[in-house]
């Protein structure tokens, strides 16, 4: 008997020589992206009224015992932005809103989200939340309102695709941009 080294490649292990595959066992509606820093990130858009929502999670999808868990806090989250009147009524576009629920694999049957407003770079929730249970207890409501856009650019910082910035963002960041780059340029010059 030859050993493995020795084997022609018409008589090599099957399994071996397959090419690799993306398995797409993601549940209906929901895909996948990766982060840049090489996280897998899943969204998928839910109708709410005159509104489409783009939710996010980077609840591992791939496993398929991790679907009924997500669908089961879609379903959650449907209905408590369906019975909001005071989102529906305020005149948001659907591009400007956006969902991200955050379940953890050892309690499936419990679940957080939030909601990102990207036309005024906020987080917000449905019900009346309070401070302290979502950790941005502040005395002063300017510092309040400074932890929710902190939240909010992390919120795009941790699901940089499908985002829709408004102008108004992008008006911001080209300065900031701009500055940046010249730093590093300064930089390299020493």
């Amino acid at each position: 008997m030859r050993s493995k080294e020795a084997r022609s490649p018409s008589e090599a292990d099957p399994v071996t020589t397959r090419p690799i595959q993306k398995i797409n066992n993601l549940p209906d509606s929901w895909v996948e992206d990766i982060h840049p820093e090489g996280q897998l990130l899943y969204s998928c858009l839910i109708p709410s009224r005159d509104l489409e929502i783009r939710v996010h999670t980077d609840l591992a999808l791939r496993k398929t015992e991790n679907h009924l868990t997500i669908k089961s806090a879609i379903e959650r989250l449907s209905e408590s932005l369906n019975s909001s009147s005071e989102l529906h009524e305020a005149g948001v576009i659907s591009s400007n809103i956006e969902a991200c629920i955050i379940v953890r694999e050892d309690y499936p049957d419990e679940f957080g989200y939030y909601l990102v407003n990207h036309e005024d770079q906020t987080v917000f929730w449905l019900e009346e939340v309070m401070a302290r249970e979502v950790d941005m207890w502040a005395y002063d409501e300017d510092i309040y309102r400074h932890k929710l856009a902190e939240q909010y650019w992390r919120h795009v910082t941790d699901f940089p695709h499908h985002c829709s910035l408004s102008s108004k963002v992008w008006d911001q960041l080209g300065p900031l941009m701009l500055l940046g780059a010249v730093g590093m340029s300064a930089l390299r010059s020493f």
